[in-house]
């Protein structure tokens, strides 16, 4: 396996997937240090093309040599990828699946190989970028899921709706969504905050819910450290709309809009169906505040998670784009006012408020 720190991590991917495959009834898998190597080499090689795409002749199709899930984790600037990160969002695609209508799809492929009943092996790799600037992980199974039109029988449902037991034949529920027990489960497992969404393209109900989950998980930070509550508005998020569309369109990678008049923050998730999930955005960017020294607060450097919670910020607008081909995702948030502003940092960077104050 390499590493210490690569073993850690292989055995941390593991755990996720066999406590989300425990959902389901699903037996563990177990790792396996050839697949590991195998899995490794092509997380190199994608590391190095910077691209997200299948090892030919490992996939869905039947007598192929393994499964395989890819998730890229990129930042604009050193990035850290955590195992849940790509665990969780493969896990998503449950709310993409309908246990009525079993089947294999672009949207839920992450999700039925995670589960898939007769999968026994696992192996885990991961590769940064030279720039460390973006991760690519790769997990493959053996044997295969997805080499099958049985979904029926090798995607269980959540015990919890049937009684602890595996059961394949679909009981009566709501057609084309995902049953409630099933998404209760789902948020057990993550986060009742979040508020997944992965499609390409939303209604303005679903546009508001991301905006309202952005805000939503904004406001849990800054509350912790005595900051005031931001509120959306209309025109920071269509201008954040628009930088999203516009790194989109390009897509070659996280950059900031020339000139930029507000503060920002930005965010990339690629995957072949990963969901985009407000929490995850925000805590990604607040996250930095680990390392932030209260004690001379002028000397740290501006980091998203000194934007997330600036005091004197007080509008917040989003947005989010995704390529053409729905495999990348860019987020961008805009404050007004900005944070960030050098001299500014101890009135405005807030020690995290004691459970007493």
């Amino acid at each position: 396996m390499g590493s210490s720190s690569e073993a850690a991590f292989a055995e941390e991917v593991l755990q996720l997937h066999n406590e989300y495959r425990a959902l389901h009834g699903s037996p563990p898998l177990t790792l396996d240090k050839e697949m590991c190597k195998y899995s490794q080499s092509w997380a190199q090689q994608l590391a190095q093309w910077k691209e997200l795409k299948h090892r030919q002749g490992a996939g869905r199709d039947e007598g192929k040599q393994y499964g395989e899930n890819l998730f890229m984790y990129g930042s604009t600037g050193e990035a850290h990828v955590k195992p849940k990160d790509a665990v969780e969002c493969w896990y998503n695609d449950i709310r993409n699946y309908n246990f009525n209508s079993a089947g294999w799809s672009r949207n839920t492929g992450h999700f039925t190989q995670m589960v898939w009943t007769t999968s026994r092996r696992l192996g885990v790799g991961r590769a940064k970028t030279k720039d460390g600037k973006a991760w690519y992980v790769v997990c493959n199974y053996d044997p295969p899921g997805n080499c099958t039109r049985r979904y029926d029988e090798f995607v269980p449902r959540p015990i919890v709706q049937t009684g602890k037991k595996v059961v394949h034949d679909t009981a009566p529920s709501r057609s084309n969504e995902v049953d409630d027990e099933a998404e209760n489960i789902r948020r057990m497992k993550i986060d009742d905050e979040t508020t997944p969404l992965g499609d390409s393209h939303h209604s303005p109900d679903e546009e508001s819910d991301f905006e309202r989950g952005m805000l939503k998980r904004h406001n849990h930070h800054r509350k912790k450290h005595g900051s005031p509550l931001l509120i959306l508005d209309k025109e920071l998020s269509r201008q954040s709309q628009e930088w999203a569309e516009t790194l989109a369109k390009e897509n070659r990678g996280m950059k900031h809009r020339p000139q930029e008049k507000y503060g920002a923050c930005l965010y990339q998730i690629s995957g072949d169906s990963c969901t985009v999930i407000p929490k995850d955005v925000v805590d990604f960017w607040y996250k930095k505040m680990k390392d932030f020294d209260f004690q001379n607060p002028e000397g740290n450097a501006a980091t998203g998670g000194t934007q997330v919670i600036w005091k004197d910020s007080q509008r917040l607008g989003v947005g989010k784009a995704s390529t053409e081909d729905g495999k990348t995702w860019f987020i961008v948030a805009y404050y007004d006012p900005p944070g960030n502003v050098t001299g500014r940092f101890a009135g405005n960077v807030l020690p995290r408020r004691t459970s007493s104050s």
